[in-house]
């Protein structure tokens, strides 16, 4: 004869075991859900940056139709390189820096949204167990 084991808290050593994996696998799915918050709110920061990139290109690609007045050097431009400094460069410099730019955010963005999809799938295989766990035990 099987001897079932009870605690003091009147749960049996299987009922214990699966209210443990189930409160394990719940605190799982909300570390999950918050990496997937946090995950969107880093896509949509890349989009408002690319996008901040794109109009900065348009700017510059059509600053020379729109500079009135005397410019010492009309072929430069000052350029925010990031730590508060500035610098010099050419219109075709600053394109390309941008350009720069832009790959590089695509693919962080990119890489983010994998992460995202990544993510997600682990928390819907997570909740998929959460139930079929609550459903057994139920």
């Amino acid at each position: 004869m099987a001897k079932n084991n009870t605690h003091e808290s009147g749960e049996t050593t299987s009922e214990e075991a699966t209210r443990k994996s189930l409160e394990d696998k719940y605190v799982e799915f909300q570390v999950l859900e918050q990496q997937v918050k946090q995950l969107q709110t880093n896509v949509q920061t890349m989009d408002s940056q690319i996008m901040e990139i794109k109009s900065m290109q348009l700017s510059v690609a059509e600053l020379n139709m729109f500079v009135r007045g005397t410019v010492a050097d009309p072929r430069k431009i000052l350029v925010n390189v990031g730590g508060n400094v500035v610098i010099d460069k050419t219109v075709n410099e600053t394109i390309e820096l941008l350009e720069t730019q832009l790959t590089d955010m695509t693919k962080v963005r990119q890489q983010l949204l994998s992460d995202l999809e990544k993510t997600s799938s682990k928390m819907q295989n997570l909740e998929t167990e959460l139930q079929k766990i609550m459903s057994a035990s139920g």
